[in-house]
């Protein structure tokens, strides 16, 4: 029986010796196909972060152009809300400076011209002249001088008149008020240039 103990022997050791090399080449294999497992896993982790991290710095430069642009309109519109309240601050000065000549004899002959200019305009001597009441007295004694038959009507102006022919289908805005809105509205290039030297 030793024989067979011996073939038993070497048959069992035979067996443990192909479990142990089935073992070693399916260990070799797991490992082969974990790491193969571990490798895509890594790659497809590496590109999904790149993807990520491009995503993260277009929305990043998405969103600093947007906060650029909404610096640049609220400097904008500082801007031009400082040049604004310049105009503004030149309309007042130029307003107080016509307030402080409506006493003076120029002003005086302002009127008388503006009220020959407008009668001779309208080809009538008798007109209608709308005026502040403070200047009531200086039009009625350029219309006497002027021979021209005026109905006077009160209106609220800086100063000036305003004419017109008595069936009103000519009417001729002398008027300071005109005057300053037609400099500040539509000679703003002018205006620009004595403020900002533009």
């Amino acid at each position: 029986m030793p024989e067979i103990e011996g073939d038993i022997q070497s048959l069992r050791g035979k067996i443990i010796s192909d479990a142990i090399a089935q073992y070693d080449k399916e260990l070799d294999s797991a490992l082969s196909s974990a790491k193969d497992v571990v490798g895509k896993t890594y790659e497809q982790l590496s590109r999904e972060l790149s993807s990520r991290k491009r995503e993260i710095e277009l929305r990043a430069e998405a969103e600093e152009r947007r906060a650029l642009s909404m610096a640049t309109a609220e400097t904008r519109d500082k801007f031009l809300r400082a040049r604004e309240e310049a105009r503004d601050k030149l309309r007042s000065v130029v307003l107080e400076k016509i307030r402080a000549l409506q006493s003076s004899q120029a002003y005086r002959r302002f009127i008388h011209r503006c009220l020959a200019e407008g009668a001779e305009i309208i080809g009538s001597k008798s007109i209608d002249i709308y005026c502040r009441k403070v200047d009531a007295g200086i039009v009625k004694a350029s219309a006497r001088e002027l021979d021209i038959e005026a109905t006077l009507h009160e209106k609220d102006l800086i100063g000036g008149i305003q004419i017109s022919s008595k069936d009103e289908r000519v009417t001729v805005d002398y008027s300071l008020d005109s005057m300053l809105d037609d400099i500040f509205r539509n000679d703003r290039q002018m205006v620009d240039r004595l403020l900002f030297g533009e």
